[in-house]
């Protein structure tokens, strides 16, 4: 897996868009929704309201339904009804369509999604992307016969017995290395910094108490697991994340220790490990880092 962010903040248009589009609605329930959320589109247009959903205030909730209520002539080329005087019932109609919505797309907001290349590489391209982690082996060696690079026979020896099958030769992965180099290829021109890492490694070296969790997180019944992991990693790196309370997918969670990797390259390096590769002919892009194991003497507490 790669690092995943939205691709920018998103619009009022962007959010309508994905909103009508949910599986679960019925196309009466799409037609009720788009002709509402259409008005409510272009009275945000005609009165400069801010392009970005968290930006848009109960006041400008309040201006659309006073609009709605008192203007006979509504909507150019609306139904005939829009050039009468609205009942309170339709305005009703309005303020609840306008209140699902916006409560949708604060939790929508809140949700991370899986990207493709060409939103991450149009992310790093529109924001100044200093720093990425990439979960997928971006070097590589026609040495490495089996698919195991030196950095990788170390990951495993700093792994328990049961838990080194984690990291899997190059030769088994199919298409994951083909997409974190191709990544790390576009990447190369716009961010200064491209490292590899190992979420799992990484979850385990900073919350060895919740091994069981780390194990698990990756199954299909393992929101619990995931929760307590986003939850412990958070506190940990003092990151303000979304609440727990929302679903937690495993790329997410492998996402957010991807993000830390990077931030605590540049900010606290200390707390990082390179695991060397050492082979002669080695190609990519990119040092191999892992979040630092630390002892049972250690304090596991360290803010970057």
């Amino acid at each position: 897996m790669v690092t995943k962010q939205k691709p920018g903040p998103l619009t009022l248009r962007d959010l309508i868009t994905r909103f009508l589009g949910r599986r679960n609605l019925s196309p009466r329930t799409v037609d009720y929704y788009s002709n509402i959320l259409s008005h409510l589109q272009r009275y945000a247009g005609q009165n400069d309201w801010p392009e970005q959903v968290e930006n848009i205030t109960r006041g400008h909730i309040r201006d659309f339904l006073d609009y709605v209520a008192t203007e006979r002539h509504r909507w150019p080329e609306g139904r005939r009804s829009s050039y009468e005087k609205a009942s309170p019932a339709t305005v009703h109609h309005y303020g609840k369509v306008v209140k699902t919505f916006l409560h949708w797309a604060e939790d929508e907001a809140q949700q991370p999604i899986r990207a493709s290349l060409k939103q991450i590489i149009q992310y790093a391209e529109e924001y100044p992307v200093v720093a990425t982690a990439i979960d997928a082996q971006i070097t590589w060696s026609t040495s490495d016969e089996k698919g195991f690079r030196t950095s990788d026979y170390e990951l495993r020896r700093l792994l328990p017995n049961d838990c080194r099958n984690w990291v899997a030769s190059q030769n088994s992965l199919a298409a994951v290395p083909v997409r974190g180099r191709q990544l790390a290829e576009c990447l190369s021109p716009i961010v200064g910094t491209i490292i590899e890492t190992h979420p799992r490694a990484c979850l385990f070296f900073a919350h060895k108490s919740l091994l069981e969790s780390v194990k698990s997180y990756k199954k299909a019944n393992a929101q619990p697991h995931r929760k307590k992991l986003w939850k412990a990693w958070a506190n940990r790196f003092a990151i303000d994340v979304a609440p727990v309370a929302m679903d937690i997918t495993d790329d997410a969670l492998d996402s957010i220790v991807c993000a830390t990797l990077a931030y605590l390259f540049h900010h606290s390096p200390q707390q990082l490990q390179q695991l060397p590769y050492s082979a002669a002919d080695k190609r990519g892009r990119g040092p191999f880092f892992i979040l630092r194991p630390i002892s049972e003497n250690e304090n596991a507490i360290i803010k970057p």
